[in-house]
């Protein structure tokens, strides 16, 4: 849809696109919405403008599309490639590195690799409670998971 306005100005629209397709995602558009996120973030990794910290947030949300598809091998291989990246970026101890985290361990979970989860689980929940209030979203939903 937006691929004939991408080639013009590369990587202006992605912003828009990675919305788009993570809101038709979530409003049940789940095929269109997957096929957006998955051609924005082919352009986000080709497009030298668009940076990796966008990139990664794409991959990001499309992981997560994924996991919401039980498609647990495909997210928990894109979680891993967004948490190497944004460790690489941001660090280890970063808010985005430990979100990415908190949702490979969700991946994990729920493809019933419970050795691996536990561990990012505990790593995510031990920086969340040093560094969020302790009824902060992101604390409770890792404790609910």
């Amino acid at each position: 849809m937006l691929s004939k306005f991408q080639d013009k100005d590369q990587g202006s629209l992605l912003p828009l696109q990675h919305f788009l397709g993570f809101a038709r995602f979530k409003l049940g558009q789940t095929d269109q919405g997957i096929k957006t996120l998955e051609e924005a973030c082919q352009t986000a990794l080709k497009s030298p403008r668009s940076g990796k910290r966008l990139a990664y947030s794409i991959m990001h949300d499309l992981a997560t599309a994924y996991r919401e598809q039980k498609r647990f091998s495909d997210a928990t291989t894109l979680y891993e490639k967004v948490r190497e990246g944004r460790k690489s970026i941001h660090g280890p101890e970063h808010r985005y590195t430990i979100e990415t985290t908190a949702a490979l361990a969700l991946s994990y979970h729920s493809a019933g690799q419970s050795d691996k989860a536990g561990p990012c689980f505990q790593k995510a929940l031990k920086w969340q409670r040093e560094h969020l209030r302790p009824n902060h979203p992101d604390t409770l939903q890792t404790l609910q998971n």
